[in-house]
C-alpha cells in the first residue's frame, strides 16, 4: 500500500551564477568578509580556501558573490583596506 498516490513534480533547479569580487591570501580578510557578507545576507563563497592551507600564496582565494549582488559587495567594499591582499578591488592608478 502506497503512502500517496503519486509524487508531486521535483522543480527545475535554478542556475545562479556567480562572479569574482576580489581575493586574498590572508585568512584573516577571509573571517571578516564572511563576518560582514553573512550580516548582509549576502550569497557567496570562497573559491579555494582549503587549497590555501595546503599551498599557502600559491593561489588567493576568491571571493565569489551572486552576480545579482555584485554591486551591493562592491558597495559595501570600496572604503574598507583588507590588510594583505593579492587582488583588490582598488584600481591603482599608474
Amino acid at each position: 500500500m502506497a503512502l500517496v498516490d503519486h509524487l508531486p513534480p521535483e522543480p527545475e533547479p535554478e542556475f545562479i551564477e556567480f562572479m569574482e569580487v576580489l581575493g586574498t591570501y590572508n585568512p584573516a580578510d577571509i573571517a571578516f568578509l564572511k563576518s560582514l557578507l553573512d550580516s548582509e545576507n549576502i550569497q557567496y563563497f570562497f573559491k579555494g580556501e582549503h587549497f590555501m592551507y595546503v599551498r599557502p600564496l600559491a593561489d588567493p582565494v576568491r571571493l565569489m558573490v551572486r552576480s545579482d549582488q555584485v554591486d551591493t559587495v562592491v558597495a559595501m567594499l570600496k572604503d574598507i583596506e583588507l590588510s594583505i591582499t593579492g587582488i583588490s578591488l582598488h584600481k591603482k592608478e599608474p
